[in-house]
């Protein structure tokens, strides 16, 4: 029982996951957020809680094995496509300047990002959490009319 649990927990010493935190600090960005109610600031909180529940929907095999190897089929490294750097960051010097302006939309842009360019996953459901990941940044961070990468260049 043990070692199948492994295979569903993020609790970092006890799992099989790769980067076991992401799912848990992507969620502490979010619960908390209350929108300001704009149009653009709503689209990205819903689309956000989307995103984490297909991530643990990945992570506890909620979607079928096959599904999420379908998912992580699509899967290409930061190295090879070079993530862009969103323009909501342009011009922020770092942490503490985020920090500074408690902008719940805005610590979660670099924190994807910063998650995009560090994350490298080898099994499975790590590519998978990335593309999905990805496919958030690139409509919803990136606003789909911005490249996300070098590759849509």
């Amino acid at each position: 029982m043990q070692a199948t649990l492994k295979n569903f927990t993020t609790l970092e010493k006890y799992t099989v996951i790769e980067n076991p935190k992401l799912s848990h600090l992507f969620y502490e960005y979010i619960r908390a957020w209350e929108s300001n109610n704009s149009p653009k600031e709503e689209e990205l909180k819903q689309a956000s809680d989307e995103t984490l529940t297909k991530i643990n929907d990945i992570i506890c095999e909620w979607i079928d094995v096959k599904e999420i190897k379908k998912i992580a089929n699509r899967y290409k490294p930061h190295s090879e496509i070079q993530i862009l750097k969103p323009p909501q960051l342009k011009g922020i010097d770092g942490e503490e300047e985020i920090n500074a302006k408690n902008d719940i939309p805005l610590k979660l842009t670099k924190f994807v990002y910063d998650q995009l360019c560090k994350f490298n996953p080898k099994e499975i459901k790590g590519k998978a959490i990335y593309v999905i990941l990805f496919e958030y940044f690139k409509k919803f961070i990136m606003d789909e009319i911005n490249p996300a990468c070098c590759a849509d260049i």
